[in-house]
């Protein structure tokens, strides 16, 4: 080996021990970035949290605001809620429901049914079914009140009615309604009935009732429901 390359071996091995030390500073870094990645799950766990946690919120509050007597019943899929409309948008619809304003998430296959009522939503009382899981609103539509005119008919086949109004009287033959127009009285059928709900009350006067009537204006069946109870000022 000449004097040359003897010269230049030192060197070498000083580039070759550089190379090896660089080495391990690269795996070293190639090991550090995998801690870095393992704290985003947690971070996106911690949202989903949240988030859950707020629905939860919502649809406590929603459910501590409806009466409807199946709002914790799951396998009912939904439950009501009666309020005074507000506005809504295109993802949600706001009521206001005992003096308190509620804004709800409204489902993507929302729907509104205006059947029978007269003019625009603005301040009428409506019926908002909402999931019994989930806070998010399914549907909206006017409740029977919304829909009655001044002698409280809210729908009709023919000559045959039902009518939405305050019981004042109510005996053996006949019964009386309390609506925007007066008092109005009605025989009852011979077969006149109370349904299920109806049936439940300790007492029926001074509640708001639902009644049908035959083609002759006597009254055939006398309902109860929650939602008639609600007042809407």
């Amino acid at each position: 080996m000449n004097n040359n390359m003897k010269k230049y071996l030192p060197k070498a091995s000083l580039f070759l021990a550089a190379g090896v030390i660089l080495a391990g500073c690269g795996n070293d870094t190639t090991n550090t970035s995998p801690q870095k990645d393992s704290s985003q799950p947690k971070q996106t766990e911690s949202s989903n949290t949240s988030t859950s946690s707020n629905e939860n919120t919502e649809l406590k509050t929603l459910k501590n605001l409806s009466k409807d007597p199946d709002k914790n019943d799951s396998s009912e899929g939904d439950f009501d809620l009666v309020g005074k409309y507000v506005k809504e948008n295109n993802d949600k619809i706001t009521l206001e429901v005992h003096g308190k304003q509620i804004a709800i998430h409204k489902k993507s296959s929302f729907e509104s049914d205006k059947k029978g009522m007269k003019g625009d939503w603005q301040d009428k009382q409506v019926v908002v079914e909402v999931s019994t899981n989930k806070a998010v609103a399914e549907s909206v539509k006017p409740t029977d009140k919304t829909r009655a005119d001044q002698d409280g008919v809210y729908d009709r086949d023919g000559d045959e009615k039902e009518i939405i109004g305050k019981l004042v009287k109510n005996d053996s033959k006949e019964l009386t309604l309390q609506t925007p127009n007066g008092d109005k009285t009605f025989q009852k059928t011979h077969d006149f009935e109370l349904d299920d709900e109806a049936k439940s009350q300790n007492k029926l006067e001074d509640k708001t009732v639902r009644i049908e009537t035959d083609e002759h204006g006597k009254a055939e069946e006398l309902s109860y429901s929650w939602i008639d109870q609600e007042e809407t000022k």
